[in-house]
């Protein structure tokens, strides 16, 4: 199975409780939305939609929103909220300049081609329009992965995230000028380190299938909690997300 395969299989199998358990990106969506209000005229293409959170958002300001995703599942529950095509994100069944803008949340992270989707995305885009980012950047989840790196390779895996500094210089080969880019550090709560393990599975973010991954014993699991130091007042085990958000003007 190739990584296209592998995510379009996480997603499709997480699409069922995504939205529930998602509240991350939910709550990511809705800043990206809150940031891109001035430029979210026109006809706008949500690539990476999901179960479509960018559109619960906007669908109701713009009525000319399409969103695109390859997971069928996901595409399924997102048609509620706003048409949808059911595609690869790296080859988008449209001819070029078909919007004036592309918004995308907590999906391009899962390129292992991001230049191509950043390319295919600008391709995309009007002249003077607008590409639309929050992804996660580099330091994501660094304590858990410091922790599950520790333990043996054939246990959950955490992708290693890209440098907003690389995404800054797809931007500029790609001629889209960045307008705006703030990064965000954003804690996600846990009542338990299980549960924290979990919610990879449940939103489709681990690394391996679920054939590859040998569970974690109760011995590692405890040794683990007696090494997470990322925890609040509470005594929550926290996952920390440094998320990108950008607005680029295609030239």
């Amino acid at each position: 199975m190739d990584i296209k395969q592998k995510i379009r299989h996480d997603f499709n199998r997480a699409a069922k409780d995504y939205s529930r358990h998602a509240q991350i990106q939910r709550n990511i969506a809705k800043d990206l939305v809150a940031l891109s209000l001035p430029y979210l005229g026109g006809n706008i293409l949500d690539v990476g939609c999901g179960t479509g959170f960018i559109a619960e958002q906007i669908s109701n300001q713009n009525n000319r929103l399409i969103q695109l995703d390859s997971a069928e599942i996901m595409c399924q529950q997102a048609q509620k909220h706003a048409p949808v095509i059911c595609a690869d994100m790296h080859a988008m069944p449209f001819v070029p300049a078909s919007f004036d803008g592309v918004i995308s949340s907590m999906a391009f992270q899962w390129s292992d081609a991001i230049n191509q989707l950043i390319a295919e995305s600008k391709r995309m885009v009007k002249k003077g329009g607008y590409l639309m980012l929050a992804l996660p950047v580099d330091g994501t989840l660094s304590v858990v992965g410091n922790a599950l790196n520790n333990l043996t390779p054939d246990h959950i895996r955490i992708r290693n995230f890209n440098s907003d500094k690389f995404i800054d210089k797809l931007m500029i080969n790609n001629d889209l000028k960045v307008i705006s880019k703030k990064i965000d550090l954003i804690y996600e709560p846990f009542a338990s380190l299980l549960e924290l393990l979990k919610s990879f599975r449940q939103v489709g973010a681990q690394n391996k299938s679920d054939s590859d991954v040998i569970p974690l014993t109760r011995r590692e699991i405890q040794w683990m909690e007696s090494q997470y130091n990322l925890k609040n007042e509470k005594g929550d085990f926290l996952l920390d997300w440094h998320i990108a958000f950008y607005i680029a003007e295609a030239m």
